[in-house]
């Protein structure tokens, strides 16, 4: 019974990191993506603003809230997206992306297949 208490808050600890850490990774990848030169010109000062605005308040919210629950950071992450993904798609419709968006896009890619795949588990006897 013990032991199943400590997977069961191992298995939730490990979800909140594995949370914390996509929005972590998608902030400074969407930071990095507006400051790269290559698509300067192709979105507005204001969509610039707005979007460092945010990251910059993300960024904020993670290193001031180490331990709140993945459905926070996941919620965070789901309003970050709400403002950038008009932008990004905007800059991948004129030819020029960063590339940082690219790497998180491919990263969580295969995040999710390892997921999918679940862990291998062996019998001992």
């Amino acid at each position: 019974m013990k032991q199943k208490n400590t997977n069961l808050k191992m298995k939730k600890t490990r979800q909140r990191v594995e949370a914390k850490n996509s929005l972590e990774n998608y902030a400074y990848n969407i930071r990095s993506t507006i400051r790269d030169e290559k698509i300067q010109g192709k979105i507005t000062e204001d969509e610039k603003r707005s979007l460092e605005e945010k990251v910059n308040e993300i960024i904020g919210f993670i290193e001031n809230n180490e331990e709140v629950e993945k459905e926070k950071y996941e919620e965070k992450e789901e309003q970050l997206k709400a403002i950038a993904n008009p932008i990004i798609s905007k800059i991948y419709q004129q030819g020029g992306t960063g590339s940082g968006m690219e790497d998180y896009a491919e990263t969580k890619t295969q995040e999710q297949e390892s997921q999918n795949a679940g862990p291998k588990i062996e019998e001992v006897d």
